[in-house]
């Protein structure tokens, strides 16, 4: 099979790695131990954002 013909796996990316997506172009300057508190409590990370920015406001967000 030549290299042209080839078909590219793409790597998984880890949750670290999507979650520094979440935060845009400056997710590369995010703390690792921001990250890892995210990933092991979201619960508590969404309550705190709905804290912060209000339930209605939140769910406004994720229904658009």
């Amino acid at each position: 099979m030549s290299t042209t013909t080839k078909v590219l796996k793409k790597r998984k990316k880890t949750r670290e790695e999507l979650i520094m997506e979440l935060f845009g172009p400056d997710g590369k300057n995010i703390s690792a131990e921001s990250l890892t508190y995210v990933r092991k409590n979201p619960k508590r990370f969404v309550k705190k954002i709905s804290k912060i920015y209000g339930l209605d406001r939140v769910n406004e967000w994720l229904n658009n």
